[in-house]
């Protein structure tokens, strides 16, 4: 009796395990599913991640002379303090110069072609409850630009001038969002910039002194003063 009352009391044990082993799997994914939903969501505090930025007067007028500069800059968040931006540059000749076409048939035949980009990081200081990208900053920032001078003609013989400029400034501004959309970008600050005047030609590359052209193209140290207007997303 007491050798079947165990054999019992073994397959009790037995089929309590088996039952119970779909119990536990289940009480496992439930107590897992409890653990998930118990984790913080983060949420972002910005209202706005991104601002699509221009200045219009660099069109009238670039940081090349006799120039015009279609400036296109995107600036996304990349925390709640931060943000990068980036900007490409498509470099003309400036359409003020149209205005002496008339009395200089040389205006007309002069042909400026060239880019720029430029990439910062913002660090944004502002008061509780405000986050980038608005509000006061200060940016480390970089910027390179390539522009071909030259006339039709000179251009089909293989003659021009190059003109480059690479910068490292030390910006602060401030960005308004007005609206909470239409962003004003005030910013200013100096820097350290290398520009470098070259004459091409089919069999040559001369180094140009750019003072003899351009005041104060070769001086290192360099002033910048700016505006952006955007809309932010």
């Amino acid at each position: 009796m007491e050798i079947k009352g165990f054999k019992y009391l073994i397959l009790l044990l037995l089929v309590t395990n088996i039952v119970s082993m779909p119990l536990r799997g289940y009480c496992q994914i439930e107590e897992g599913a409890a653990v998930v939903q118990e984790k913080p969501k983060f949420v972002n505090p910005q209202k706005v991640s991104s601002v699509l930025k221009m200045n219009p007067f660099l069109i009238l007028w670039g940081s090349i002379p006799y120039s015009a500069e279609y400036r296109l800059v995107v600036e996304f968040t990349t925390s709640a303090h931060q943000s990068t931006q980036i900007g490409v540059s498509y470099i003309d000749k400036s359409p003020l110069l149209q205005l002496f076409a008339d009395s200089s048939g040389d205006i007309q035949q002069l042909i400026i072609k060239g880019g720029r980009f430029e990439l910062s990081h913002r660090f944004y200081i502002n008061d509780v409850g405000k986050y980038a990208p608005q509000g006061f900053f200060f940016s480390p920032h970089i910027s390179y630009a390539s522009a071909k001078l030259s006339t039709k003609y000179a251009n089909q013989l293989g003659y021009y001038l190059r003109v480059t400029q690479f910068n490292i400034n030390a910006l602060a501004g401030f960005q308004w969002l007005l609206g909470g959309k239409f962003a004003i970008n005030i910013y200013s600050g100096w820097g350290y910039k290398i520009n470098k005047l070259e004459e091409h030609a089919p069999q040559q590359t001369i180094v140009l002194d750019g003072e003899d052209l351009f005041p104060n193209f070769s001086t290192p140290i360099k002033f910048t003063l700016g505006v952006y207007f955007g809309w932010a997303f």
